[in-house]
């Protein structure tokens, strides 16, 4: 079920970035119900009051739910009897379960699709499961579009756009159906009087191609790896950043929300001539990617002959740290990793590490590129910079497999319950390295042994548990777990990715 060689690890639920050699450790198993197959769809999280864990396994037409203790020892199990909302990925038009929500000692699953989000309460004394919140697209405003979903410490948000009112409306569901709803009017200009003249009117953002298909991130938070794409919303309990490209790749809008007072501010961060992408070619078309740190802009800037690394103060907009390396440069001075390539689960094929920086230059940026926080200690962060190559669906970043996950895990930051379904996602290949920064200087490290767990999770599992619908990942609040279907036992193995 595993491959057996050590590797190199990261720890501690992607807050350490290692350098040190570890292999992965059986730690248990779980029984599977006896009609369980690997096709069917499983999933599973940590219950963080409890110190326990929930599985929940797909039959035909129920649910069967699952809870552990920390010991692995079953504690409570029922068959909830559902065609309304499903763990099942393949299924079009169904709410499928997509995040936990954890609020104080009650635990909720997120059920979405591209219309609904349903929050379901599982209830292990009376055997059964309650919709405790449903919200529907224009319940509020007829044209609203959804922009994303977002489980917090005291809440479920769910952001929405509206063309027709130049409004942004924030639902907060905080348990016991309570809903809030704060509406953030939008800026008659995203740019200043200052900036259209310094730089033409013809480089400003438009709000209603820019808001779709966002990629959904925790701000200060490490995750796997992004899903592709050009803009973004990072969240945390106090604000929304929306990191929308500009015209032509010309560079970055911030539209920031503060949730407590209801204010928008924007700042435009101009780092690619118009003129030159305009006329550019393919290969040297500059094409920004962004992520929040810290109350940090972090931009990768970058072609098949140019990559640049921008950090930007937002209290100031002032840029601190610059790195670039031009077609006459080395690009690994950027680098603490190896140049990886992986063939993807749907594929196969074209695992390999690269030598001919140049070469993989044009791989990353001839991809759809994406950018993360994927690592963090007391003294450094790491960034991994990617991109996924010939994949086609929705805003050209996701494979086309008919399942209701694409739709709805865009509006979702990805987290222990979609990391292993987004995987198996790619059709065909992956380009991807590390970049490691000491915090508050983002220094780069001298070191070049970079790991993180997206490296762990390719290296040490073979292709068929990765494409295994039956197989998932759980984050604890001290690790990280893989349950892997062994399909002659009917059980799930379970893999500490630990030292």
């Amino acid at each position: 079920m595993r491959r057996s060689t050590p590797i190199l690890v990261l720890t501690f639920s992607f807050l350490f970035t290692s350098v040190a050699s570890y292999s992965q450790n059986k730690t248990g198993e779980l029984e599977a119900v006896k009609e369980l197959a690997k096709a069917n769809h499983c999933a599973g999280y940590y219950v963080y009051k409890q110190k326990g864990y929930r599985v929940n396994q797909q039959l035909a037409d129920k649910i069967v739910r699952h809870q552990y203790n920390a010991d692995f020892e079953l504690t409570g199990s029922y068959e909830s009897p559902t065609i309304d909302y499903t763990i099942n990925l393949d299924f079009i038009g169904t709410p499928v379960f997509s995040a936990d929500l954890q609020l104080g000692n009650s635990v909720y699953e997120v059920y979405i699709d591209k219309k609904r989000v349903w929050v379901v309460a599982p209830d292990f004394v009376a055997k059964k499961d309650s919709i405790v919140f449903k919200l529907g697209r224009g319940d509020h405003e007829p044209d609203e579009r959804r922009l994303a979903v977002i489980p917090h410490k005291d809440g479920l948000r769910i952001i929405t756009f509206s063309n027709k009112r130049d409004k942004l409306f924030l639902y907060n569901w905080r348990g016991e159906g309570l809903i809030d709803t704060t509406v953030f009017s939008l800026p008659e200009s995203p740019m200043t009087p200052e900036e259209i003249k310094k730089y033409s009117k013809d480089v400003k953002v438009k709000y209603r191609p820019a808001l779709q298909d966002l990629v959904v991130t925790k701000a200060n938070s490490n995750t796997v790896l992004a899903y592709p794409g050009t803009n973004y919303l990072y969240y945390d309990d106090d604000k929304i950043w929306l990191l929308l490209q500009t015209y032509l790749g010309t560079g970055i809008h911030v539209l920031t929300l503060d949730i407590k007072s209801g204010a928008v501010t924007t700042s435009n961060f101009f780092i690619n001539d118009l003129f030159k992408n305009f006329h550019a070619k393919a290969d040297n078309y500059r094409t920004p990617y962004a992520l929040i740190w810290k109350n940090h802009l972090i931009i990768r800037n970058s072609s098949y002959y140019f990559f640049q690394y921008l950090f930007y103060d937002l209290a100031t907009n002032k840029l601190v740290k610059e790195y670039t390396a031009t077609a006459d440069e080395s690009f690994m001075k950027l680098v603490n990793s190896d140049l990886n390539q992986k063939g993807t689960w749907l594929a196969g094929g074209d695992e390999k590490k690269l030598n001919n920086e140049k070469a993989y230059l044009r791989k990353l940026s001839s991809g759809d590129g994406f950018i993360c926080l994927s690592g963090e200690t007391i003294d450094s962060i790491t960034i991994t910079n990617g991109s996924v190559k010939d994949i086609k669906g929705l805003a050209g970043s996701m494979v086309a497999i008919g399942t209701a996950f694409i739709g709805a895990a865009l509006n979702l930051t990805i987290g222990n319950i979609q990391i292993i379904p987004y995987l198996q996602t790619f059709q065909k290949k992956m380009v991807y390295f590390h970049t490691t920064f000491s915090r508050g200087s983002f220094d780069i490290s001298p070191s070049a042994s970079t790991t993180t767990m997206l490296d762990k999770l390719l290296e040490n599992f073979e292709r068929k548990d990765l494409k295994s619908k039956s197989s998932f990942f759980i984050t604890t609040d001290s690790k990280n777990i893989m349950a892997v279907f062994n399909a002659d036992t009917g059980k799930f193995e379970l893999y500490t990715l630990d030292e």
